[in-house]
């Protein structure tokens, strides 16, 4: 493996490339020290956005690139916890809710036409987030 690093603070890593050449990439927004692009070795991209206080705003996948939709955006409580995820109206998820009025939703990803979970969320009685997993 090999490993290259930003040129300004030489903290960050900006690309991985493996023993079969294969390359993935990283920008960072040096302010809050977060990456703002990667883009994989099958060179798709994923856009982060981030609020004043360096806080996720949104996210965009690659089926949304150069579309103007946002895959996730995200809205927080004063207390800083998330209270929405909207998932764009193309990623396939499914939503359960309980007796209990408690709310799970899964979003998914095509990995080499295959879904796999990428993120579970719970929501309680009240739509505050209650947990979220963060998948395999």
């Amino acid at each position: 493996m090999e490993y290259a690093y930003d040129d300004q603070v030489h903290t960050h890593n900006v690309s991985v490339t493996d023993s079969f050449g294969y390359i993935s990439t990283a920008r960072y927004n040096l302010k809050y020290g977060k990456v703002v692009n990667t883009t994989d070795i099958n060179n798709q991209p994923l856009d982060y956005t981030y609020d004043k206080f360096g806080r996720v705003a949104t996210i965009v996948g690659p089926y949304q690139t150069g579309s103007g939709l946002e895959t996730i955006r995200f809205a927080y409580h004063p207390e800083a916890e998330i209270t929405a995820i909207k998932l764009s109206e193309k990623t396939p998820t499914k939503s359960i809710t309980n007796e209990a009025r408690q709310r799970a939703i899964t979003s998914f990803e095509n990995l080499q036409s295959i879904l796999w979970p990428s993120k579970s969320i719970v929501f309680d009685t009240s739509d505050f987030l209650k947990e979220r997993d963060r998948g395999p």
